[in-house]
């Protein structure tokens, strides 16, 4: 089996363990819950996450760490409203968690807010200054701002980082050719597509950006 195989394998054992123990009431605490909500959150079960999150917190009064992993699975069924007020919650326990600006700024991005979503990744930046997340989160709301720049800047930065995050290459490269620095985003689009080929948008840019590069010398290509 492959290492991701056995990892599964041993995630759906454990959740079928802290289940049973749910299920018959057996010992049940707040670390056996948050077993259980972490599990649920790696499977994406949301909904599930977020009932036994909000039992931990109907038994004591929580912590930032709780708080902020409730706002998570709120977030995953868009409903950002009561995701921000956790992320919230969270911070008023504990202002210098990168983890829960990052989160907070990308619930305000899903509704439009862009002030208050660069303010938290600039403060989960300040906190924690190689965070590529909200490196390449920040880099591309610059760039959409048309602050090319900076957003060019951050976008290299968590290219340092994470070498192989596709997206940064992509958008690195869309923003190059915003700028007109037509050669450099050619290479950022290359990286990209070697990274995933198969991907549409990512193939309609490299086509369009090698169109527009001057042919070499001796007419290769």
């Amino acid at each position: 089996k492959s290492a991701k195989a056995n990892a599964d394998s041993s995630v759906t054992r454990s959740l079928r363990h802290l289940e049973f123990v749910e299920r018959w009431g057996l010992l049940a605490t707040d670390q056996t819950d948050t077993m259980l909500a972490d599990l649920y959150a790696q499977q994406e079960r949301w909904a599930d996450a977020e009932r036994v999150l909000v039992r931990i917190l109907d038994r004591r009064s929580g912590d930032a760490e709780t708080h902020n992993a409730l706002g998570k699975a709120l977030a995953q069924q868009y409903r950002y409203d009561e995701a921000m007020r956790q992320y919230q919650t969270a911070l008023d326990m504990n202002p210098d968690r990168p983890e829960t600006h990052y989160n907070l700024a990308g619930a305000y991005f899903r509704i439009g807010q862009r002030e208050e979503t660069q303010r938290h990744l600039e403060e989960a930046l300040r906190l924690q200054p190689d965070f590529p997340e909200a490196l390449y989160d920040l880099g591309v709301l610059l760039v959409k701002t048309r602050h090319f720049k900076e957003g060019i800047e951050h976008l290299r930065h968590t290219l340092t980082l994470k070498p192989d995050f596709a997206d940064a290459h992509y958008n690195l490269s869309v923003a190059l050719g915003m700028t007109g620095n037509y050669e450099e985003a050619v290479r950022e689009i290359e990286r990209a597509h070697a990274l995933r080929p198969d991907d549409e948008k990512t193939q309609r840019v490299r086509a369009y950006l090698r169109s527009l590069r001057p042919p070499k010398l001796g007419g290769g290509s």
